[in-house]
């Protein structure tokens, strides 16, 4: 009951304990944050009953500013038995949200672009996990399970042990990408190219700065002959960009553009095309500012 402030204490004193004590943790996921089981507290009195809404979130934000002020080195996810997960109270203490329990990709490519209408990219949780999916049971291949969660704050779930040489080689090449793309996602502008309730092709991109970072995922078979190109928004059409395509695996490059240098024009406009095959591919796309005396194809 964090409307009490023995409670608020008592977890205060437990956490100090425990950060205090173990310098080495940097992570923690709080969760529960927002589960009230019980209609009232013992601590509020009959005509302030109502309060308890009210009062256990304060004190619950009490809490997380005083282990952010104490422990600024601890990252703090939040997370919620039952939802509640975020608003922008929650985001002022906490480094990220959980935003689901269901970590298939092909689900998250449409929670990660509504949540993304209010929200950044930087806040939103988006792990890596085992397929089949544990909630789903859905197959997905690693490299479209990686796109989807590099859309966001990308995490790590996969079990060393249980994984192949080639998908451990995989997801260490991918994990140096995103650290190298993580400012573009993380702190750039949004545009969505491509709705995944729209089309069978979701995309969206990040621009910050001189460069940009694409995703494009296939949500299901493609069975149109050609499929139309992908035109990207955010850039400068004066400026040549050299567009690299990342995260590959045994497919090779699906786009027609793969190191090449493009003016932003040519990108905008007539947009880049990729050879769909079958369902769960995706792409990932670096887009970085050339110098001006570079030519354009």
């Amino acid at each position: 009951d964090l409307s009490n402030p023995h409670v608020c204490r008592y977890i205060l004193d437990a956490m100090r304990k425990l950060l205090g004590e173990h310098p080495g943790i940097s992570y923690v996921k709080w969760d529960c944050n927002r589960k009230i089981s019980d209609p009232g507290s013992p601590w509020l009195d009959a005509c302030r009953q109502g309060n308890l809404p009210i009062d256990y979130v304060r004190g619950y934000e009490h809490v997380l500013d005083t282990l952010a002020a104490e422990f600024p080195d601890v990252i703090f996810q939040a997370c919620s038995s039952g939802g509640g997960r975020a608003d922008y109270g929650t985001m002022r203490r906490h480094h990220e949200f959980w935003t689901s329990d269901n970590t298939d990709a092909y689900e998250r490519v449409f929670m990660q672009w509504g949540i993304g209408h209010l929200f950044p990219a930087l806040s939103m949780a988006a792990h890596v996990t085992a397929s089949p999916n544990h909630q789903t049971g859905r197959s997905t291949p690693l490299k479209f399970r990686f796109d989807v969660a590099m859309s966001g704050r990308l995490g790590f779930e996969l079990q060393p042990c249980d994984m192949t040489e080639e998908d451990m080689a995989f997801a260490k090449r991918a994990l140096a990408e995103y650290k190298r793309i993580r400012p573009v996602v993380q702190f750039g502008d949004l545009y969505r190219l491509s709705s995944p309730y729209e089309s069978r092709v979701a995309s969206l991109m990040y621009v910050c700065g001189k460069r940009a970072v694409v995703f494009a995922w296939l949500m299901d078979k493609w069975l149109a002959d050609s499929p139309p190109p992908l035109r990207l928004k955010g850039l400068n059409p004066a400026v040549r960009y050299l567009v690299r395509e990342i995260n590959m695996n045994e497919d090779g490059s699906l786009t027609n553009v793969h190191e090449q240098v493009l003016g932003g024009d040519f990108l905008m406009d007539a947009g880049i095309r990729i050879r769909w095959k079958k369902a769960f591919q995706s792409v990932c796309l670096e887009v970085a500012e050339m110098n001006p005396d570079t030519p354009a194809l």
